[in-house]
């Protein structure tokens, strides 16, 4: 029962009893590779769908605690110059020995409002009815809107009153 036989491709001359032992353990490694890498898949599958959750259930708390906003203003201005008036009005207030700004909106941005002779045009929300906006055909002022950190304006645009 102990003859030797040559193992296919390993060039090994080994007994037929030892060379069964040896195929066993080959096996044997190779299927508990091959589960540990399933295993791993599996849990790192997991992970990635349990964090996927995680966000969208922050996702979805946060919703709530977003404001809606019923309406947005559409303006723009009449031309060009007055664009470039107003941006050049609220830009070199410093200079006029004005107050760089005049307040600040909701957000918390830095604001520059101010008044002028006929600058635009455009629409406001209705609170009456959302769906039928106002048109003001005279828009008699601007704002300009700064970020609250680097100072930089970021909207320009008509309004009805400063």
């Amino acid at each position: 029962m102990n003859k030797k036989v040559a193992l296919r491709g390993f060039g090994i001359v080994v007994e037929q009893n030892r060379k069964v032992g040896f195929l066993s353990r080959v096996l044997f490694c190779c299927k508990g590779i091959g589960v540990f890498v399933k295993q791993r898949a599996k849990l790192q599958f997991q992970e990635v769908e349990e964090s996927a959750n995680n966000k969208q259930e922050l996702n979805e708390e946060a919703a709530p605690k977003v404001k809606k906003f019923r309406g947005v203003h559409s303006s723009r201005f009449l031309s060009h110059k007055a664009q470039m008036n107003a941006y050049n009005e609220a830009m070199t207030r410093e200079s006029r020995k004005m107050l760089r700004f005049t307040g600040e909106d909701s957000m918390g941005n830095l604001v520059v409002r101010m008044e002028t002779e006929n600058i635009g045009e455009g629409y406001e929300p209705n609170p009456a009815d959302p769906s039928d906006p106002r048109y003001i055909s005279e828009m008699n002022g601007f704002e300009m809107r700064f970020d609250f950190e680097t100072l930089e304006p970021w909207a320009l645009y008509p309004i009805e009153k400063a």
